[in-house]
């Protein structure tokens, strides 16, 4: 099975280039350690807000080195913040080969900033989070033929990550692969209606 590993938000805390190198480094050999694996087929570096030079740099630095050791495959950016904070980041780095990005009624304006510049780039796009509509329980638990329906309209081209709790919750993502999509659901509407409610529909 592919190792996808996502991380290293701590570089906005580093003071050098060593360092952040360092701490990417570390959170590398870490992951692949405790996971028994020899190298990770995705890395995706976490950005929250735009970085010193030196942070992005340095960690760069690591993983491209790692990927000349065959310890990591591809290099993808993860966009854990607005995505206009990171974006300045981005403009002007190149070695990002994917890039993942929440992807919910929440957050829906975000990741089409994150695609516009992703297909402007030729980067690949992967979401995740399709069920973080608030903070509480995993969306579509009581009405399952709602989330299936969304994470199936999500997927339409697109991979998504989701996050589970359960061994229902897993059989409910992999049941959404065979659901009928209606076009006719208006998730935004929906997604209105449960905020007035003061509803919570979540799990990242």
């Amino acid at each position: 099975n592919p190792l996808v590993l996502r991380g290293c938000v701590e570089i906005e805390n580093a003071t050098s280039f060593d360092h952040a190198s360092d701490i990417v480094g570390a959170f590398l050999i870490e992951q692949l350690s405790a996971w028994q694996r020899t190298s990770a087929d995705f890395f995706y570096l976490s950005v929250r807000r735009a970085l010193e030079e030196f942070q992005i740099d340095g960690a760069l630095a690591a993983l491209s080195s790692a990927k000349e050791e065959a310890l990591v495959q591809h290099i993808g950016l993860s966009v854990e913040g607005p995505a206009l904070a990171v974006a300045s980041m981005w403009r002007f780095h190149d070695a990002f080969e994917t890039v993942m990005v929440k992807r919910n009624p929440a957050c829906e304006d975000d990741y089409q900033q994150v695609k516009q510049t992703a297909d402007s780039r030729r980067v690949g796009v992967v979401t995740r989070s399709p069920f973080d509509w608030g903070s509480g329980r995993f969306f579509g638990d009581d009405e399952w033929h709602l989330g299936a329906a969304y994470l199936s309209l999500l997927a339409r081209g697109i991979p998504v990550i989701v996050s589970v709790e359960s061994a229902s919750q897993i059989t409910r993502c992999i049941d959404a692969e065979r659901a009928v999509v209606d076009d006719s659901i208006d998730f935004s509407e929906i997604y209105g209606r449960y905020q007035a409610a003061g509803a919570s529909y979540a799990k990242p």
